[in-house]
Protein backbone atom coordinates (compact mmCIF):
# COMPACT_ATOMS: atom_id res chain seq x y z
CA UNK A 1 0.00 0.00 0.00
CA UNK A 2 1.62 3.02 -0.38
CA UNK A 3 1.90 5.70 2.21
CA UNK A 4 -0.03 8.83 2.51
CA UNK A 5 2.34 11.99 1.84
CA UNK A 6 4.93 10.07 -0.54
CA UNK A 7 6.26 12.07 -2.88
CA UNK A 8 4.62 11.69 -6.65
CA UNK A 9 5.86 11.69 -10.35
CA UNK A 10 3.30 11.25 -13.04
CA UNK A 11 3.66 11.72 -16.49
CA UNK A 12 1.01 10.75 -19.15
CA UNK A 13 0.68 10.99 -22.85
CA UNK A 14 -2.29 11.00 -25.10
CA UNK A 15 -2.27 7.94 -27.18
CA UNK A 16 -5.63 8.48 -29.62
CA UNK A 17 -8.09 5.79 -28.94
CA UNK A 18 -5.98 4.42 -26.07
CA UNK A 19 -6.46 6.45 -23.48
CA UNK A 20 -8.46 8.92 -24.55
CA UNK A 21 -11.76 7.85 -22.42
CA UNK A 22 -13.13 10.87 -20.56
CA UNK A 23 -14.09 8.46 -17.89
CA UNK A 24 -10.81 7.10 -17.52
CA UNK A 25 -9.07 10.35 -17.46
CA UNK A 26 -11.32 11.48 -14.93
CA UNK A 27 -10.67 8.64 -12.37
CA UNK A 28 -7.08 9.31 -13.09
CA UNK A 29 -7.83 13.12 -11.98
CA UNK A 30 -9.67 11.82 -8.79
CA UNK A 31 -6.65 9.72 -8.17
CA UNK A 32 -4.16 12.48 -8.20
CA UNK A 33 -6.17 14.66 -6.15
CA UNK A 34 -6.03 12.14 -3.44
CA UNK A 35 -2.28 11.77 -3.63
CA UNK A 36 -2.15 15.66 -4.06
CA UNK A 37 -3.99 16.42 -0.61
CA UNK A 38 -1.95 13.53 1.21
CA UNK A 39 1.53 14.86 0.38
CA UNK A 40 0.51 18.81 0.68
CA UNK A 41 -0.84 17.77 4.23
CA UNK A 42 2.36 16.15 5.33
CA UNK A 43 5.48 18.48 3.07
CA UNK A 44 5.44 22.02 3.14
CA UNK A 45 5.27 23.38 -0.55
CA UNK A 46 6.92 26.86 -1.23
CA UNK A 47 7.44 27.15 -4.46
CA UNK A 48 4.58 26.09 -7.00
CA UNK A 49 3.84 25.07 -10.77
CA UNK A 50 0.31 25.18 -12.26
CA UNK A 51 0.09 24.72 -16.06
CA UNK A 52 -3.71 24.39 -17.54
CA UNK A 53 -3.68 23.85 -21.41
CA UNK A 54 -5.74 21.85 -23.83
CA UNK A 55 -2.96 19.76 -24.41
CA UNK A 56 -1.71 19.11 -21.19
CA UNK A 57 -2.23 19.78 -17.54
CA UNK A 58 0.42 19.74 -14.73
CA UNK A 59 1.17 20.63 -11.01
CA UNK A 60 4.75 20.87 -10.08
CA UNK A 61 6.55 21.55 -6.85
CA UNK A 62 9.26 23.35 -7.24
CA UNK A 63 10.66 22.64 -10.90
CA UNK A 64 13.71 22.60 -10.22
CA UNK A 65 13.82 20.07 -7.92
CA UNK A 66 13.98 15.98 -9.24
CA UNK A 67 11.65 15.32 -6.16
CA UNK A 68 8.62 15.97 -4.24
CA UNK A 69 5.25 16.32 -6.23
CA UNK A 70 4.93 16.50 -9.53
CA UNK A 71 1.14 15.59 -11.79
CA UNK A 72 1.25 16.19 -15.86
CA UNK A 73 -2.37 15.15 -16.77
CA UNK A 74 -3.85 14.80 -20.25
CA UNK A 75 -7.31 15.73 -19.56
CA UNK A 76 -10.69 16.90 -21.80
CA UNK A 77 -11.60 18.84 -19.24
CA UNK A 78 -8.13 20.89 -18.01
CA UNK A 79 -9.51 22.85 -15.59
CA UNK A 80 -10.04 19.51 -13.30
CA UNK A 81 -6.57 20.33 -12.45
CA UNK A 82 -7.89 23.17 -10.55
CA UNK A 83 -10.42 21.08 -8.76
CA UNK A 84 -6.95 18.81 -7.37
CA UNK A 85 -5.44 22.33 -5.75
CA UNK A 86 -8.53 22.92 -3.73
CA UNK A 87 -8.42 19.49 -1.95
CA UNK A 88 -4.03 20.51 -0.73
CA UNK A 89 -3.17 22.92 2.13
CA UNK A 90 -1.47 25.77 -0.08
CA UNK A 91 -0.61 28.22 3.04
CA UNK A 92 2.69 27.58 2.42
CA UNK A 93 3.47 28.29 -1.06
CA UNK A 94 5.52 31.63 -1.03
CA UNK A 95 6.06 31.58 -5.18
CA UNK A 96 3.92 30.54 -7.54
CA UNK A 97 3.89 30.52 -11.31
CA UNK A 98 0.84 30.19 -12.80
CA UNK A 99 -0.31 29.83 -16.59
CA UNK A 100 -3.64 29.25 -18.58
CA UNK A 101 -3.66 28.87 -22.45
CA UNK A 102 -5.86 31.32 -23.89
CA UNK A 103 -9.27 29.07 -24.41
CA UNK A 104 -12.70 29.46 -23.92
CA UNK A 105 -13.53 28.77 -20.51
CA UNK A 106 -16.69 30.08 -20.39
CA UNK A 107 -18.75 26.54 -19.77
CA UNK A 108 -16.42 26.37 -16.52
CA UNK A 109 -15.50 29.65 -14.66
CA UNK A 110 -12.83 29.76 -12.37
CA UNK A 111 -14.36 29.49 -8.87
CA UNK A 112 -12.65 32.51 -6.44
CA UNK A 113 -12.51 30.03 -3.69
CA UNK A 114 -9.11 29.21 -6.15
CA UNK A 115 -7.66 33.05 -5.50
CA UNK A 116 -8.16 32.34 -1.45
CA UNK A 117 -6.06 29.65 -1.63
CA UNK A 118 -2.79 31.36 -2.09
CA UNK A 119 -3.58 34.35 0.65
CA UNK A 120 0.42 33.94 1.67
CA UNK A 121 2.14 34.06 -1.88
CA UNK A 122 4.64 36.69 -2.24
CA UNK A 123 5.77 36.33 -5.82
CA UNK A 124 3.62 35.15 -8.80
CA UNK A 125 4.52 34.99 -12.33
CA UNK A 126 1.76 34.94 -14.98
CA UNK A 127 0.30 35.79 -17.61
CA UNK A 128 -1.88 39.12 -18.03
CA UNK A 129 -4.61 36.85 -19.45
CA UNK A 130 -3.82 34.48 -16.49
CA UNK A 131 -4.12 37.27 -14.12
CA UNK A 132 -7.51 38.40 -15.01
CA UNK A 133 -9.14 34.73 -15.47
CA UNK A 134 -8.10 33.80 -11.84
CA UNK A 135 -7.53 36.98 -9.94
CA UNK A 136 -10.08 39.54 -11.41
CA UNK A 137 -11.70 41.74 -8.83
CA UNK A 138 -14.88 42.23 -10.70
CA UNK A 139 -15.62 38.42 -9.72
CA UNK A 140 -14.50 38.95 -5.93
CA UNK A 141 -17.02 40.07 -3.13
CA UNK A 142 -15.76 43.43 -1.65
CA UNK A 143 -14.86 41.71 1.68
CA UNK A 144 -11.99 39.53 -0.05
CA UNK A 145 -8.34 39.97 -0.72
CA UNK A 146 -6.76 39.05 -3.41
CA UNK A 147 -3.16 37.92 -2.84
CA UNK A 148 -2.40 40.17 0.52
CA UNK A 149 0.81 39.43 0.89
CA UNK A 150 2.09 39.93 -2.42
CA UNK A 151 5.37 41.87 -3.30
CA UNK A 152 6.60 41.08 -6.92
CA UNK A 153 4.75 40.13 -9.82
CA UNK A 154 6.01 38.70 -13.00
CA UNK A 155 4.33 39.33 -16.23
CA UNK A 156 5.15 38.21 -19.81
CA UNK A 157 3.37 40.31 -21.53
CA UNK A 158 2.73 39.43 -25.74
CA UNK A 159 0.11 42.83 -26.23
CA UNK A 160 0.15 45.75 -24.59
CA UNK A 161 -2.73 47.29 -25.76
CA UNK A 162 -5.10 44.48 -24.18
CA UNK A 163 -2.54 44.06 -20.83
CA UNK A 164 -2.61 47.63 -19.41
CA UNK A 165 -6.87 47.30 -18.62
CA UNK A 166 -5.92 44.26 -16.95
CA UNK A 167 -3.21 45.59 -15.10
CA UNK A 168 -4.92 48.77 -13.93
CA UNK A 169 -7.74 46.62 -12.36
CA UNK A 170 -5.68 44.80 -10.42
CA UNK A 171 -3.87 47.23 -9.18
CA UNK A 172 -7.29 49.38 -8.72
CA UNK A 173 -8.40 46.78 -6.37
CA UNK A 174 -5.44 46.54 -4.59
CA UNK A 175 -5.09 50.37 -3.61
CA UNK A 176 -9.36 50.33 -2.50
CA UNK A 177 -8.24 46.96 -0.18
CA UNK A 178 -5.27 49.30 1.29
CA UNK A 179 -2.93 46.23 -0.26
CA UNK A 180 0.58 47.05 -1.00
CA UNK A 181 1.66 47.27 -4.32
CA UNK A 182 3.78 44.40 -5.85
CA UNK A 183 7.04 45.20 -7.70
CA UNK A 184 5.80 44.70 -11.17
CA UNK A 185 8.41 43.24 -13.64
CA UNK A 186 7.49 42.80 -16.81
CA UNK A 187 8.94 40.86 -19.87
CA UNK A 188 7.88 41.98 -22.77
CA UNK A 189 8.22 40.34 -26.53
CA UNK A 190 10.53 42.37 -28.85
CA UNK A 191 7.66 43.94 -30.36
CA UNK A 192 5.73 45.05 -28.02
CA UNK A 193 6.54 49.18 -27.01
CA UNK A 194 5.21 51.14 -24.63
CA UNK A 195 6.56 53.75 -22.12
CA UNK A 196 7.20 52.83 -18.38
CA UNK A 197 6.55 56.04 -17.14
CA UNK A 198 3.44 56.26 -18.73
CA UNK A 199 2.40 52.42 -17.16
CA UNK A 200 3.57 53.79 -13.64
CA UNK A 201 1.42 56.60 -13.74
CA UNK A 202 -1.62 55.41 -15.06
CA UNK A 203 -1.36 52.16 -12.62
CA UNK A 204 -0.18 54.67 -9.54
CA UNK A 205 3.24 53.27 -9.46
CA UNK A 206 6.00 55.01 -8.63
CA UNK A 207 8.64 53.93 -11.69
CA UNK A 208 11.19 52.66 -9.46
CA UNK A 209 8.51 49.95 -9.27
CA UNK A 210 8.82 48.70 -12.54
CA UNK A 211 11.14 46.51 -14.16
CA UNK A 212 11.20 46.16 -18.05
CA UNK A 213 13.15 43.32 -19.89
CA UNK A 214 12.81 42.33 -23.08
CA UNK A 215 13.27 38.34 -24.54
CA UNK A 216 16.99 37.96 -24.28
CA UNK A 217 17.49 39.41 -21.00
CA UNK A 218 14.46 38.59 -18.47
CA UNK A 219 15.58 38.83 -15.20
CA UNK A 220 15.81 35.89 -12.56
CA UNK A 221 12.93 35.03 -10.41
CA UNK A 222 12.46 35.60 -7.05
CA UNK A 223 14.18 33.03 -5.04
CA UNK A 224 14.02 31.88 -1.04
Amino acid sequence: MVEPGCCLRLETAFYPGVNDDPLTLLECTNTVGHYAQWYFEKHPVYTLSVNVSKLRSFIEEDPTSSNGFLAEIVTPQPLNILEILKLCQCSSVKILELWMENFDLAPTPIPMSFARLFQNVEALETSPYTLDLCFNPKNVDSVDLILPALRELWLEVHEAPTSIPLLMDFFAVRKKQNLPMPFLHLHLRRHVHFDPASLAEVLGLSLSKIDVKFDSDKADRLTE
